[in-house]
């Protein structure tokens, strides 16, 4: 029988007696608590023999190199069972059903799992599965602070007397049960009646209801092994981690009755979001992304992505004449000598409309590689460039026969081009590679990467008619700093670098910022013939910079190597020289831009209010604005999209949502040192794409969800969240247009084996469909020493063929790097022991996901 005894009890001779006499009596019969009922059952039951405690294994190996008997420690559990549910299958069954399938019935594999179902009784199982939950610290859906709390309570050695994960069992002659008591059993409610009295006893060793009283006294005082006092050890916030753990390792204990089966937690699946609330239906918009000029300006041609369409522009009467369909997101154009051939690059279809203009029909198309952009024609009309962000690669195509005749691999993400006039030297502008490869046309080759310093999201790039300067668009970002401060462009500023063609290495940036003034989001740019001047579409502000060519080149021969970097910090230069001044740009989200040197127009592409401006490009007055058809109004979501895009919304506007996540709410593949968590840990910028429905947000999960993360994020942005603005933009995030995904059509056979590869390597462990994610945190052995946290966010495989760099600080390449580099205690699933073809094939359906 199983008696409570409240140590309150007065004092006096017969009370001490009895006192006395119910010690011994459970010194003598103290239940065993489950985990200390399970240990013994684990010898008994062989467990030992194959598993141990750390991570190396103890049984036998499997014929397949790599495989082995995973160890009992709690990172590695995580790798084979989802909850506790599945833990018990592997203990009763040898499988768990998720598993059966692939692999085999009980049994079959080289080293198989005993099933124990029909061996041991289900308290048995129940005090089995408490020991191997304590020994190993099993705890997939523990709450962060509890994880925390476990981490320092392991660091102070509470563990050594409390026994694994507090389960308790330790002797202790001299207190009242003879053992130290386990956290969740059935004493702890008599010693610890409260959260008050629990830190009491963390803080002096005691609690004072209990120190107060003589007899109780009496015992503490008298047990061998006696509660450390940590008052002068823990601060604050250690003390609550510790009491969040205790506490959530008694959140489903209830004491049993006698000879009732061990109480077991459950573990507390992740909270599954809803599924975001279905918009009406959209309307569409054209969203102009390209513009290019016949020769004598009289034809303005432009592509519209969200409408699959090339618009034909009459400039003289400031109309539309005709819009001509040519394959899902249009994104750029080159146009023939001649004005006949338009080239369309149509990237979610992987080819190249060719448009014969004067019929005003797609007359034929080319196959290039994946997500093509930015195009360049040679001079002569008969090889055509073409930028394959997907594919990191630029295609060179013979315009005649629409033949491949070579492709050169090129930094990440590649977005715009530019050929020198006599078109030996092709400028790749690489979105995502900090960096631009000069390509030599005639070998078809990189002849260098060059290198923009804290350059990052680059955009378009031209070269001045002398073939001598190549200038490229792009946002600075200081990743390498905490970002706290907005002012003076110190985590984001902007601009442009010109590059010297005929000097290796050379660049030199210089910022389009005013003092409180940043210029988000440089994007197009185009140079006027004699190479005097330049524009610059600022997408974020909605401008356009109006730039004294001549006058930044000669400050780019005078600037000396060693005052490149200081020069790229003046946020004040365009104001104080006069080298750059800024204009509204006549519409909303410019992005393309073209000049027209007869009439000395500038045609600004209007991503969101669908039109061309066109303004004076000697001043930057408005002319005229031409719509592109009749304007849909403006929906929550498309007004969110906007805002995304738009810097007026941060503090001084030095940049947008895009400056870290693109246009499409993707990556920058940086890593930045975000304070939300603490500082001196940068992490991997996140997609955004599903962030709504696999909370939390971040890495360290400092957002309970992805509104949560657009509230801070505006308020990282330098203003409160409005409620009209939060709302829009949860509902553009919310709603992501997606690119189709390549690798799903690409190799059906490899992703059909890679689906059942899933299963069988453990992937869909941590990453169960539909949401390829179990919403929890996992402790892989990656943290690093300024790490805080060694938890880090499961992050959902959906789309991750166009998300890398992969782990929670960037540190790997590629997927395939993940296994083969970074995974140092084999942790990360079972894919260690596939063949490389079979790592290929399930590499091949994670990417099709």
């Amino acid at each position: 029988m199983r008696q409570r005894l409240r140590l309150t009890i007065g004092g006096g001779l017969l009370v001490a007696a009895l006192l006395a006499s119910a010690g011994l009596w459970l010194r003598r019969h103290a239940p065993l608590s489950p985990a200390a009922r399970g240990e013994a059952l684990a010898r008994e039951a062989g467990c030992t023999a194959c598993h141990t405690l750390g991570l190396a294994p103890r049984g036998p190996q499997p014929p397949r190199a790599g495989a082995r008997v995973p160890s009992w420690d709690g990172r590695e559990l995580a790798s084979f069972a989802r909850d506790l549910g599945e833990l018990r299958e592997w203990i009763a069954d040898g499988v768990p059903a998720r598993l059966r399938d692939t692999r085999g019935p009980p049994g079959s594999a080289a080293v198989a799992m005993p099933a124990y179902r029909d061996r041991l009784s289900a308290r048995e199982l129940d005090d089995l599965l408490a020991y191997l939950v304590a020994v190993s610290g099993f705890a997939p859906a523990m709450p962060v602070a509890a994880y925390e709390g476990r981490v320092l309570a392991t660091e102070l050695g509470c563990f050594g007397c409390h026994g694994p994960s507090g389960a308790g069992g330790t002797p202790n002659d001299g207190s009242l049960t003879g053992t130290i008591p386990a956290w969740d059993g059935w004493d702890y409610a008599e010693l610890v009646q409260s959260d008050a009295e629990l830190r009491e006893w963390l803080l002096d060793g005691h609690p004072a209801r209990l120190w107060d009283n003589p007899l109780a006294r009496g015992f503490l005082e008298r047990q061998v092994l006696k509660m450390p006092a940590y008052r002068a050890r823990l601060s604050e916030d250690e003390l609550g981690k510790l009491v969040a753990y205790l506490t959530w390792l008694r959140r489903d204990f209830a004491p049993p009755a006698p000879d009732a089966g061990a109480p077991v937690a459950k573990a507390s699946p992740a909270a599954v979001p809803a599924a975001p609330t279905p918009l009406e239906a959209e309307p569409s918009y054209r969203s102009p992304q390209a513009v290019v000029l016949s020769s004598d300006g009289a034809w303005a041609f432009v592509a519209n992505q969200g409408a699959g369409t090339v618009s034909f522009v009459d400039t003289a009467a400031g109309r539309p004449s005709a819009e001509v369909a040519v394959g899902a997101f249009p994104s750029g154009l080159a146009l023939s000598p001649d004005a006949r051939t338009l080239y369309v690059s149509c990237q979610y279809e992987h080819r190249v409309a060719v448009v014969d203009v004067p019929a005003r029909a797609v007359a034929r198309s080319f196959e290039v590689g994946d997500e093509p952009q930015g195009l360049a024609l040679s001079r002569d009309g008969a090889w055509l460039y073409v930028a394959n962000y997907l594919s990191d690669s630029v295609s060179v195509l013979d315009t005649a026969s629409g033949r491949a005749l070579a492709t050169v691999a090129v930094g990440r993400g590649p977005r715009f081009l530019a050929l020198t006039p006599d078109g030996a030297r092709l400028v790749v502008s690489n979105g995502l590679s900090r960096n631009v490869s000069i390509v030599d046309t005639a070998r078809a080759e990189v002849v260098e990467t060059r290198g923009l310093g804290r350059a990052s999201i680059l955009r378009d790039v031209a070269v001045t008619p002398d073939g001598r300067w190549a200038v490229v668009a792009h946002v600075l970002s200081r990743d390498l700093q905490i970002p706290v401060q907005l002012e003076r462009g110190w985590i984001h500023s902007n601009g442009v670098s010109l590059l010297d063609l005929r000097r290796p290495g050379h660049f030199v940036t210089l910022l389009l910022d005013g003092l409180v003034s940043g210029a988000a989001n440089p994007y197009g740019v185009t140079v006027s013939p004699d190479g005097k001047r330049a524009w610059v579409t600022l997408a974020g502000t909605q401008e356009v910079a109006l730039v004294d060519l001549a006058a930044a080149v000669k400050l780019a021969e005078a600037t000396p190597p060693d005052a490149v970097e200081r020069l790229a910090q003046d946020v004040e230069l365009a104001e104080r020289t006069g080298l750059a001044r800024r204009v509204p740009a006549g519409g909303l989200g410019p992005r393309a831009l073209a000049l027209s040197p007869r009439t000395g127009a500038l045609f600004v592409a209007g991503h969101f209010s669908e039109d061309l401006a066109v303004l004076d490009a000697a001043t930057g007055a408005p002319r005229s604005t031409i719509a592109l058809g009749p304007k849909a109004p403006m929906s929550l979501r498309r007004r969110g999209e906007l805002l995304f895009n738009d810097a007026r919304i941060t503090y001084q506007t030095w940049f947008s949502c895009v400056s870290c996540h693109e246009e499409d709410a993707g990556v920058d593949a940086l890593n930045w040192d975000l304070p939300n968590d603490g500082t001196g840990n940068s992490k991997n910028v996140k997609s955004l794409h599903d962030a709504h429905d696999t909370p939390p947000a971040m890495w360290t999960g400092v957002r309970a969800d992805m509104n949560a993360a657009v509230q801070a994020g505006q308020r990282f942005q330098g203003f409160l969240p409005k409620g009209e603005q939060q709302r829009a933009l949860e509902a553009y995030l919310a709603h992501l247009e997606k690119a189709p995904n390549p690798h799903r059509s690409r190799r059906p056979d490899a992703v059909a084996r890679g689906a059942r590869l899933f299963e069988r390597a453990l992937c869909s462990t941590c990453h169960p469909g539909p949401r390829f994610t179990d919403l929890v945190k996992h402790d892989l052995g990656l943290g690093t020493q300024t790490d805080l946290v060694s938890r880090f966010d499961t992050p959902s495989l959906r789309e991750c063929y166009r998300s890398a760099p992969y782990l929670h600080d960037g540190r790997a390449e590629t997927l395939e790097s993940i296994f083969a580099e970074h995974d140092p205690l084999g942790l990360h699933g079972r894919a260690q022991e596939l063949t490389p073809a079979e790592l290929a094939d399930l590499l091949e359906y994670v990417r099709s996901l």
